[in-house]
């Protein structure tokens, strides 16, 4: 859309893909968006957190129970899993697990 194109431009928005985050620091004071987070194994998200300023907020999205894409990043190798246990009970750190995916009543009628 035109707004997030004007924020791109105006250095309010910074979209970094996965594969280019190393050597990028994140600037105090960001909220950090990491998508698609189940498919994404221990090392690498403990890269992307690893990037994470000063009282910033990040946001790791996923559902790593039902729709991991690949073996090798399911079980162990995890990185939603394994944040979930290391970060548990850091006052930092809230999860919400959510019991139904609603994204429209197309998707409902198709489920």
């Amino acid at each position: 859309s035109s707004e997030v194109i004007r924020l791109i431009e105006s250095g309010r928005l910074t979209l970094i893909p996965v594969g280019d985050s190393r050597g990028y620091e994140v600037p105090p004071h960001s909220g950090v968006y990491i998508m698609e987070s189940q498919n994404l194994d221990i090392t690498l998200l403990k890269l992307l957190l690893q990037r994470i300023s000063e009282d910033s907020i990040v946001i790791v999205d996923g559902d790593r129970k039902t729709q991991t894409d690949m073996a090798m990043y399911a079980g162990e190798n995890n990185g939603m899993k394994r944040m979930s246990k290391v970060f548990r009970g850091n006052e930092l750190f809230g999860q919400v697990d959510l019991q139904n995916i609603y994204r429209s009543k197309i998707a409902e009628l198709a489920d």
